[in-house]
């Protein structure tokens, strides 16, 4: 035999041992040291010794009929053993018949527009997570999303109460030029007959073509 067959040898354990690369478990490992893993496991599975009270295939027999007869405190089912045997001879149908609804104690009623509701409304603002556009609201920071909506849908309101207030009728506007003069040059508004006219300035050109077009209007 040679002396590295001798070495290998010497580590080795005749016994029951676990080779070194397990990554099982072995009792008493961790706190065992200064050997060789062999050796150390061969030592723990060696003093393993068997203890009658572990033995559990004989607990049955030893544990009196009457223990398995009385009820667990707590335990909730009924001691009658038939109704887990007996089965319901009819589908139980009975229950299925009405249908529950939820009845709410106060009917629901929705809040309604919160641009449409007065100041003093304490629900008028957006709840958080509104992505949609509010009016002024970037006039006002440093408060909570309902705080500021709130404020910011008031004065959206005063500004529409006072758009209302200075309102004038159409008819009674004023023209942004005059039907019979010419306009300046640029104008990018429309001139009815403007573009069949060569030969002459904006302004010429446009005050001949308004001419034609009050004419038109004007005569019987």
């Amino acid at each position: 035999m040679s002396e590295y067959a001798r070495e290998v040898k010497s580590l080795l354990s005749p016994g029951p041992c676990y080779i070194p690369g397990y990554t099982g478990h072995c009792p008493g490992l961790r706190f065992s040291m200064g050997k060789p893993y062999g050796m150390l496991t061969a030592e723990l599975l060696s003093q393993r010794t068997w203890h009658p009270e572990s033995d559990i295939t004989h607990l049955s027999e030893n544990i009196p009929d009457d223990v398995f007869r009385k009820s667990i405190p707590g335990y909730t089912v009924d001691n009658f053993p038939v109704i887990f045997i007996q089965r319901a001879k009819s589908p139980v149908t009975a229950a299925l018949d009405k249908v529950f609804v939820y009845q709410s104690l106060q009917p629901f009623i929705p809040p309604g527009n919160p641009y449409q509701m007065e100041d003093d409304n304490p629900k008028k603002y957006f709840i958080p997570g509104f992505t949609g556009h509010v009016p002024f609201a970037h006039n006002f920071y440093g408060k909570g999303f309902s705080i500021t909506t709130n404020q910011a849908l008031k004065e959206y309101g005063k500004h529409q109460r006072r758009l209302k207030a200075d309102e004038r009728d159409p008819t009674h506007l004023p023209t942004f030029y005059s039907s019979k003069k010419g306009v300046i040059p640029g104008f990018t508004g429309h001139i009815p007959g403007y573009k069949f006219m060569v030969g002459g300035t904006v302004g010429r050109l446009s005050e001949v073509a308004y001419g034609k077009t009050f004419s038109k209007i004007t005569d019987p």
